[in-house]
This record gives C-alpha cells, sequence and structure tokens, in this order.
C-alpha cells in the first residue's frame, strides 16, 4: 500500500511572496540609506571648519590619539604599582644618563635616580655596542648568532675587515669583485637619492659590504691572475710561449730558471697539467690557514 500525501494549499503562496518581497526591499532601502548617512557624516567630520585651515583631518588626529593612548597604556604596563607611585626600571647607556635626567626635570611627578650594585651583586647589564653606517651590516650578522655579554669585546668591528677578507681569498677573481665594487660604489655614492626609495633601505645596509667585498676579490683576483677566470699578462711572463710541446704540457723559461713574475701569479701557468690542483690547493689552504687563526683569534676575544 503507497502512503498518502495532502497537496498543500496553494492560494496563499502569493502573499507569502509579496510580503517577502516587501521586506528585502525595506532592508535593503535602510542598508542604503544608512550607507548614505554614514558618508556624509565621515565626511563633514573630516571637512571640519575647525581644521579645514590647518590642512589635517579630524580622522587623522583620532588616529594619533588612539595610537598615543595605546602606547602610554603599554608603558604604564611594564611599570609596577606601589600605593600611588608607578615604578619602572630600565637600562640606559651610561653616556644618557645626563640626558634623560635633563629631560625628566620638566616632570614635577618624575623622580630618576640610578641604581648601584652593592658589591658586584645584581643582573647582568645588557650589551650596548655604538653602530654606524659602515659597521652596521656587520653588528647585525654578528647579533643574528649571539648578542656578545656585557664587557665583552665586540667582533662586528674586526669582521669588518676579516669577513670580507676571506671572502676575497676564496673569490679571488678581479672581474667579478669589480662587479660588486662597482655596486658597492654605486650605492655609497648615490646614497642621498636612493634612501627616498623605500624598498632600497634593506639593501643600502649592505653598501659598505659590498664595497669591502669586491675590494678583497680584486686585491685576490690580481693576486691569483684571474679575470673571469682568465689570466692576464701585465709584467711580462717568465716563460716562451713559443717552446711549449702541447704533448708533454712543457714550456721552457725565457731568460733562466730564477726569473720571477712581479705580482701574482704568471700568466703562463695554465698551460700546465697541475694547473688547477696548485691553483685549489693555493685557495683552499691559504683560506684554512686563515679561518684557523681567525677562529683562535674569536676564542681568545
Amino acid at each position: 500500500m503507497g502512503q498518502r500525501f495532502e497537496i498543500p494549499d496553494m492560494s496563499g503562496l502569493n502573499d507569502v511572496k509579496t510580503e517577502i518581497v516587501t521586506k528585502i526591499t525595506k532592508s535593503r532601502s535602510l542598508y542604503e540609506t544608512s550607507l548614505s548617512q554614514l558618508k556624509d557624516y565621515l565626511f563633514e567630520m573630516n571637512s571640519s571648519s575647525a581644521h579645514e585651515q590647518e590642512g589635517v583631518s579630524t580622522l587623522e588626529i583620532y588616529k594619533w590619539f588612539v595610537a598615543k593612548e595605546k602606547a602610554i597604556y603599554m608603558a604604564l604596563n611594564m611599570l609596577k604599582l606601589h600605593r600611588q607611585t608607578f615604578i619602572g626600571f630600565m637600562w640606559i647607556p651610561s653616556e644618557k644618563e645626563p640626558v634623560i635626567s635633563q629631560k625628566l626635570q620638566s616632570f614635577s611627578t618624575t623622580e630618576f635616580s640610578k641604581w648601584r650594585a652593592v658589591d658586584g651583586k645584581g643582573p647582568m647589564p645588557p650589551t650596548s655596542f655604538k653602530t654606524n653606517d659602515v659597521l652596521q651590516f656587520h653588528q647585525i650578522s654578528v647579533d643574528t648568532y649571539k648578542y656578545a655579554t656585557y664587557g665583552e669585546i665586540n667582533p662586528a668591528i674586526f669582521q669588518l675587515v676579516t669577513f670580507p677578507f676571506l671572502f676575497g681569498v676564496m673569490y679571488g677573481d678581479y672581474g667579478h669583485g669589480t662587479i660588486f665594487f662597482m655596486l658597492g660604489l654605486l650605492l655609497c655614492l648615490f646614497e642621498a637619492k636612493l634612501r627616498k626609495i623605500p624598498a632600497m633601505k634593506g639593501l643600502l645596509v649592505t653598501r659598505y659590504f659590498w664595497l669591502m667585498m669586491g675590494f678583497f676579490s680584486i686585491y685576490h683576483g690580481l693576486i691569483y691572475n684571474e679575470f673571469f677566470a682568465v689570466p692576464n699578462d701585465w709584467f711580462g711572463t717568465c716563460f716562451d710561449p713559443k717552446t711549449f710541446d702541447d704533448g708533454n704540457k712543457d714550456i721552457q723559461y725565457k731568460n733562466g730558471n730564477d726569473c720571477v713574475y712581479k705580482f701574482g701569479m704568471d700568466p703562463s701557468w695554465p698551460l700546465a697539467l697541475n694547473y688547477l690542483t696548485f691553483t685549489n690547493n693555493i685557495k683552499e689552504k691559504l683560506a684554512v690557514i686563515i679561518a684557523y687563526f681567525h677562529l683562535n683569534f674569536g676564542i681568545a676575544l
């Protein structure tokens, strides 16, 4: 046996539909009216005659006010309430103490006093290093690994020279080094104009870093006599290319075997069978020896 279902009365369906459409229309009209009134209110408030002559937006003033209130409450959250007095502790560099004391003199309810440890007891002070444009990038790279303990020597000062020097030992090519050097030089020369571009802010921090790396790459590249991996005969080779034997890779001296190339490697070395072995040994062993002393120097510091 099947189940019987009663068919509902559909005569009132149009009335219900009309009622729902009317409610939707009223709600849409209310939304549009509210949106229009809100826009008019914001426009009127933002173009208030009180600030129209000063050229300052009322909304901007409210924004400043909210930011100021947030900053005040953030500062208060870092203080301790003792009766009716807020007490706060902070670390400041010693040379900044007179400046802070002078600034706080204008506040009659504020008192600044220096805390002194008894018999050397107390918390370890934080580390504060002075930096400049030349040292800034090296200080950032050193702080990435670990902050120096209070009283320790700042290793970034030594890294200013040792890092680019070791880079030049391993990289050594005055062709590529010239590219790095020119990049750093352009960043230094046009620093004032490039600083106006927000996207260049991070790159400008590294301008002296590129300059130093390029300089030492050029210096070691001249020693290795490599310009984009191609040697150049600047001072006249000690060997006679005409006597080169392609079979056993043998070449004869020009004027005796006591000849010494004036600066760097002789440009005839690439003709030797052991050229790569010889040059790689120089670069790798020199880098390892310098790095060994560099590591022990850091431990001594």
